[in-house]
Parts: C-alpha cells; sequence; structure tokens
C-alpha cells in the first residue's frame, strides 16, 4: 500500500510543470506603466455622427468581402468571471454565439486597461429553425395577396396590409429569375418578422440607416428583439444559354426543411432561422490582460458640439441588424462609363438574394459551370447556410457601428487616460488540466495520513530491521520452519525465502510472549502481555 501511494506522487510531482507552460503575452505594471495611446473606434461624440448612405454601402461591401467578424486589433471584451475562451495574445473573431454579453470598446495596438472607456455592448444568437410551429412572429403572416405594394419597384418587397403599426412587423421580399448580372439561377422568396414595432421598423430611407426615432424608449442589453426568417426557394432544372436551355443539376433542400410552409410559394421549399439580438451604448471598465470588462453604465452618446445633423438617428445594433436583412436595397458604383461615353453616379438597387449568397463562402462554394462556361449554382441555400448568413449580417453590422468596417489606423484618436500593456512572457494553463494532478497528489497525502495515524503509535519491536536484529528475532525459530541460525549469517537463498516475513509473538498461548520471526495470523503483541 505504501509503495503503491508513493509510486502515485513521484508520477504526480513532474505533472505539475505540465499544468502550466510560459507564452508570448502580454503584462501590466498599473503605477508605473505607459500611459495614453491611440484607439481606433468611435466615442461617445461621433458614435452617431456619421452619413448614412456610407454607412450602409461599407455595411455591405465588408459583409460581402468575406472579412466580416474580424476586430480591428482582435481584442474583445466579456464579463468578469465568463469562461469565454478569449486570446489575448492572437486576438479574437467576433464569436457565432454571444448569448453572454460581448464589449466592443476602440482597440489600441495592444492590450490596455482603462477606466470609464465608452463602447458597444451587445448580446446575439441565432438558431435554425426545424418546425413551423416554432415561429412566433412569421406564424401570424398572410397570403401574398392579401399585401399592399408601398415600394416593390425592381426590389419586390412587399409589405403587410395592415393598419395597427405599433404590433410587430413582417416584411416580405420576392425576386423573380432575372437574367442579366450575378444571375444564381434561383427564384426566391423570403419573408422576414420581426418584433419592432412597423411604424419604427419602416424609419429606414435611402439616406437614413435603421434606428430608433428621438421619441422612442430604445432597449436595452435586456430587451432582445426578435428576428425570424423564412426562406423559400425553387430549385431549376435547367439555365438558359446562348445555345438555348441546358439541364442542369441543383441540390435541394436536404436537411431542416419547413415542410409546414411547403407550397406557400410555387415550387419552391422552405428553411427558417431565428435570431435574439440585443445592445447598450455606455462606459464600462475594461482589463485588456484578462479580456474583462465591468461597471458598465448606459449613456445616449452626445453630437461633437451638440449640433443636431441632418438624416441623424439614434443607432442600435438589434435595430440595424434587422433594418438591414430587408432593407439593403441600394447599391452605388461610381464612374461607370455608359454606352453614350458619359461617366457619371448610378445608384442601382441591390439584389438581396445575391446578398445572401455572397455574405459567406456558399456563392462560390456551390458555384458550377454548363459545358459551355455558363455558371449556376449546384445547391439551393441550406438551413446551417442560411445561419451562417443572419450571423454575418451581426458580426458585419456591429463592426460597422464601432470601427466603421475598418482597420485603418490614420482614422486613429488619441486617449490619455488608457495604461497599455507590454509585451512579456506570461504563464497559462499547461497540457495538463490541473485538477488530475491536484487528485493524484491529494490521494497520495490522504494515503500517507491514514496510514501514519494507523501505525505510528503502534509497539515496535526494534528500530531498524537490520542483519542483526534478524539473527536475534530468528534465534527461536528452530520450531517453527527449519533454518538454522547459521542460514541466516551465510544467506542460504532457499532457506532465507522460506522464512515468515512478519514480528510477532512465538508464544501466544504463555503468560510471557517471545519476540520472534512468526507466520500466520493472530501473532501480533498485545499491550497487556509481557515479553
Amino acid at each position: 500500500m505504501l509503495t503503491i501511494l508513493n509510486i502515485l506522487g513521484f508520477i504526480a510531482w513532474p505533472l505539475t510543470g505540465l499544468t502550466m507552460q510560459t507564452v508570448d503575452g502580454f503584462a501590466i505594471d498599473l503605477r508605473g506603466g505607459p500611459r495614453g495611446g491611440n484607439l481606433l473606434g468611435r466615442n461617445e461624440t461621433s458614435f452617431n455622427q456619421r452619413s448614412g448612405q456610407d454607412f450602409l454601402d461599407r455595411e455591405t461591401s465588408g459583409r460581402t468581402s468575406g472579412v466580416v467578424g474580424q476586430l480591428p486589433r482582435g481584442q474583445l471584451y466579456t464579463e468578469e468571471g465568463s469562461k469565454a475562451p478569449l486570446n489575448v495574445t492572437s486576438g479574437n473573431m467576433l464569436p457565432d454565439d454571444a448569448t453572454i454579453p460581448i464589449f466592443l470598446a476602440p482597440q489600441a495596438d495592444s492590450p490596455f486597461v482603462a477606466k470609464r472607456v465608452f463602447g458597444l455592448l451587445i448580446s446575439y444568437n441565432c438558431t435554425v429553425v426545424k418546425s413551423a410551429s416554432e415561429f412566433t412572429i412569421l406564424n401570424k403572416r398572410q397570403n401574398v395577396t392579401d399585401f399592399r405594394n408601398r415600394d416593390l419597384g425592381r426590389n419586390g418587397i412587399l409589405y403587410p396590409a395592415t393598419e395597427d403599426d405599433s404590433g410587430p412587423s413582417i416584411v416580405t421580399l420576392l425576386r423573380t429569375n432575372q437574367t442579366g448580372l450575378r444571375q444564381p439561377y434561383l427564384n426566391a422568396s423570403m419573408e422576414v418578422g420581426t418584433s419592432i414595432p412597423w411604424s419604427n421598423f419602416s424609419y429606414s430611407t435611402r439616406f437614413r440607416y435603421g434606428g430608433y426615432t428621438e421619441m422612442d424608449e430604445i432597449p436595452g442589453i435586456n430587451e432582445p428583439v426578435l428576428m425570424e426568417v423564412a426562406l423559400w426557394q425553387q430549385r431549376p432544372s435547367s439555365v438558359l444559354t446562348a445555345r438555348g436551355y441546358v439541364n442542369v443539376t441543383v441540390r435541394g433542400v436536404e436537411k431542416n426543411e419547413l415542410v409546414g410552409l411547403r407550397g406557400l410559394y410555387s415550387d419552391q421549399a422552405a428553411v427558417g432561422c431565428r435570431c435574439f439580438a440585443s445592445s447598450d451604448v455606455g462606459f464600462a471598465d475594461v482589463d485588456g490582460v484578462k479580456s474583462s470588462y465591468s461597471n458598465f453604465t448606459s449613456t445616449i452618446p452626445k453630437l461633437r458640439g451638440g449640433n443636431v445633423v441632418e438624416y441623424i438617428t439614434p443607432l442600435r445594433f438589434e435595430h440595424g441588424v434587422v433594418n438591414r436583412a430587408v432593407s439593403a436595397r441600394y447599391w452605388t458604383l461610381n464612374t461607370i462609363t455608359l454606352s453614350q461615353g458619359i461617366i457619371g453616379r448610378i445608384d442601382l438597387f441591390t439584389d438581396w438574394y445575391y446578398n445572401l449568397l455572397t455574405s459567406t463562402g456558399f456563392f462560390w462554394r456551390e458555384q458550377r459551370n454548363t459545358e459551355t462556361g455558363e455558371f449556376f449554382l449546384g445547391s439551393v441555400i441550406q438551413a446551417e447556410d442560411l445561419r451562417a448568413t443572419l450571423l454575418r449580417l451581426h458580426h458585419s453590422y456591429a463592426l460597422q457601428l464601432m470601427y466603421d468596417g475598418t482597420i485603418d489606423t490614420s482614422l486613429s484618436w488619441s486617449n490619455p487616460n488608457i495604461t497599455l500593456a507590454t509585451p512579456a512572457r506570461v504563464l497559462v494553463p499547461g497540457v495538463v488540466p490541473p485538477e488530475v494532478v491536484l487528485a493524484m497528489l491529494a490521494a497520495w497525502a490522504f494515503g500517507i495520513m491514514v496510514l501514519a495515524a494507523l501505525y505510528q503509535f503502534r509497539r515496535r519491536w526494534t528500530e531498524k530491521l537490520n542483519t542483526f536484529n534478524m539473527f536475534m528475532l530468528g534465534l527461536g525459530m528452530g520450531g517453527v520452519v527449519n533454518v538454522a541460525p547459521g542460514d541466516l549469517v551465510r544467506g542460504t537463498k532457499k532457506k532465507l525465502e522460506s522464512l515468515p516475513g512478519t514480528i510477532g509473538d512465538l508464544n501466544l498461548g504463555g503468560q510471557v510472549g517471545v519476540i520472534g520471526l512468526t507466520r500466520g495470523p493472530g501473532t501480533v503483541a498485545r499491550r497487556n502481555k509481557r515479553y
């Protein structure tokens, strides 16, 4: 037993060194570290002060460029004590699941610690809908024939025929299979339902990004906005080429089809997602070395100089995400040479379905071509692809709100109230979980203590079991084993191996015991007996 415990201890001690390792990181000196630095990102006076059209153009461009989700310097903050796997050294991407709020603050070249830093607090999460019964807003949808056309145009956007502008909003987008630029050869229809009231949700124009009016009571981080999306798509069997129609093979919905919504649009199968999003703006204490924030207090951003800028509305993350899902209608092309040779600027309506396709790598991954080189999509958008697209929309809008979607250091501004960290070698968890080593050392220590408590206070026959004591204890063994005393000294191997292994009483029945080498149970000494 003692051997097993010692082996356990000897194994555990070296493993303690594997519970930690040193890596390149950052250390900070709050008493004498470097103060002040340049930050990239919006502050309190500039958060609501920007052009609506430029904001929308940058968001669309960023979302379809394939780099959305990358923070300018990789600095992300969560609540203190959160177990989110953040990496201070290599930086972080915006997570796909931000059920626990994350704080987006201006970014520096290295982590920093500061009090009262302005930033955007956001929370979001998107899940695939596996049954139409999971919808709570779109289950109140109306037939398309009951909708009135307020702004159909080339967008194919229909609005609900309801006079109750204070209730949840449902917007239907229709797309016909048109030839021309960016032709994916798929008919599609999409319905977006949101808990934002219609009167507020429709408050966005070509020059005004989605936001709240000054009269609105803006929700906070604990008041999530629900967005439900149902996407119908038709799987074509052929595409139109220069030689006429050519047969193609396009995969339909392979998983999580909403069977209850099948047939609502001709020959189109449906998939769906539900997203929750909330936000707030304000100040918080940040610790870049721990990637945590604390003491968040909400505020209303003020414009620089107190001036009111035309077309400016209070920006919020959850409102803008829903607006962008249905109102990303304008696509600006600059310096286009027209057929008449005139150079000018043309505003084209954005194909909302093309935006869905290109928001992730789905469009390029699923692109196929015919024998003559015409391109077509090899699959409709699957449910998981729709979820990835909606998450990309959340990422893109958050980065635009806080950082204008850029990593350009020329847009930095100086903040004298931050303490920057410096590169250093720091300790981080190793390859062996410390709980494993702790359990081994605890078992070793507990076992040793139990053995000590059991045997420390027992009477001992001799201080050491050396050769001399073996000789003395073996003198009285003549009647027990056939070993002569001389064999103990000469060490005859077989005879020595036949010796008993315990020391005990050779005269159990007598009043005076005899100490010697014994074999078998019941030979231990008794305190009330003389020897």
